[in-house]
């Protein structure tokens, strides 16, 4: 059963460190080993410490480093395998498995099923009692995220052996511009996606716009956003016209004198007759 080592004993940094050093010199990578970070499991004999970046950026060259050392006192042989993810990474050293299903499994074809390639480092150890060796390869991520180094097998005859995994944060290259297909949104970059870019992520945060990748209904802005309200400024007054004339009391004035003087003028009619 793995177990993870806090010491490491000092003839294992001394050949670790040495390792180091030669891909220092021969790569020219100080800036990436300077943000590396080292981790020790053992299972029997064997002591594995695979040291490898914790931050990177896209499109820079990191190295890992896997050093083995047989603590026992008889000779090992075994085969070690490191799988790759997606990234850059010096395949004239890698081989490729042809895989045509989800499951991982090498099997044959179905009719018009392309497939596609696993990489990974094989490495025939021979180790005697005390000995300690070290292999290195270097890998570039291609886009912004968590690359996940997977968990390298032991394979010694019958027996399969497991390390555990390694995750290196990779860091976006902040240019002004929210680049989609090399991986860029508001998760793996905000700097150039910022909340509410069309980046085919629905973030939702409440930032004072519609998130134009979110369906309806999932965009806190949705309840949030203004809607025209009535004006408040106040209307002036009707103004009042002019007063209307009394009809009834003019209508009396003009018609009772009339009255008067018919009735007058046809008294004085009958008086002449």
């Amino acid at each position: 059963m793995w177990r993870t080592m806090n010491k490491i004993p000092l003839l294992q940094k001394i050949s670790l460190a040495s390792a180091l050093a030669v891909i220092l010199i021969c790569s020219q990578v100080s800036s990436v080993l300077a943000q590396t970070d080292s981790q020790s499991e053992q299972w029997g004999n064997l002591v594995i410490t695979r040291t490898a970046p914790q931050l990177a950026q896209v499109g820079q060259q990191s190295w890992v480093v896997i050093q083995i050392e047989n603590i026992g006192s008889d000779e090992l042989e075994f085969r070690l395998f490191e799988k790759l993810g997606e990234a850059d990474f010096d395949q004239s050293q890698a081989k490729a498995t042809k895989i045509f299903d989800p499951g991982y499994d090498a099997v044959p074809p179905a009719e018009g099923q392309e497939g596609f390639n696993l990489w990974y480092y094989e490495w025939h150890i021979r180790l005697a009692a005390g000995q300690t060796t070290a292999m290195a390869y270097w890998l570039t991520p291609r886009q912004p995220g968590l690359y996940v180094i997977p968990p390298a097998q032991i394979v010694m005859g019958e027996e399969v052996y497991t390390t555990s995994s390694w995750a290196i944060t990779v860091q976006c290259v902040v240019d002004g511009l929210c680049n989609i297909t090399e991986g860029e949104n508001y998760l793996t970059c905000p700097d150039d996606c910022p909340s509410g870019a069309q980046d085919f992520i629905c973030d939702g945060a409440l930032d004072g716009q519609i998130d134009p990748d979110c369906e309806a209904g999932f965009d806190l802005d949705e309840t949030t956003v203004s809607t025209p309200q009535p004006s408040l400024t106040p209307t002036s007054p009707e103004t009042p016209g002019p007063p209307r004339p009394c009809l009834g009391s003019i209508a009396v004035l003009l018609f009772v004198p009339a009255i008067v003087l018919t009735i007058r003028y046809r008294m004085r009619r009958r008086e002449l007759a």
